[in-house]
């Protein structure tokens, strides 16, 4: 469990919330997505929540609308590693030492 900044008591991930251990068992790309998600949804629930009580949205959710806005740059800068695997396989397989040595020795 995670402590508040500035106070004492533990913080307890809500129903439905993320926490560490869920996000940790995700791939970059699914835990990025999630965030994301989760982000969008507590901006939604902010906003709703304002409009309600007739008050401002802007100010009062600028926060939630932050977390999206840092969420989305994330979620769209995340480049999933390359998996090459196969193609240098398939290199290897091609590019013995006798045909690179003949290659090598060719004449242009």
């Amino acid at each position: 469990q995670r402590r508040v900044m500035g106070g004492d008591s533990p913080q307890t991930p809500l129903p439905g919330q993320l926490n560490e251990d869920i996000l940790a068992k995700m791939t970059p790309s699914e835990a990025l997505t999630a965030l994301l998600t989760s982000a969008q949804a507590d901006h939604r629930k902010c906003v709703t929540k304002a409009l309600i009580e007739k008050e401002d949205a802007v100010d009062k959710c600028s926060l939630t609308w932050g977390n999206v806005l840092l969420r989305y740059q994330q979620f769209g800068s995340y480049r999933a590693p390359f998996d090459d695997e196969v193609a240098e396989k398939a290199y290897h397989k091609f590019w013995t030492k006798k045909r690179q040595t003949a290659a090598d020795n060719a004449a242009f």
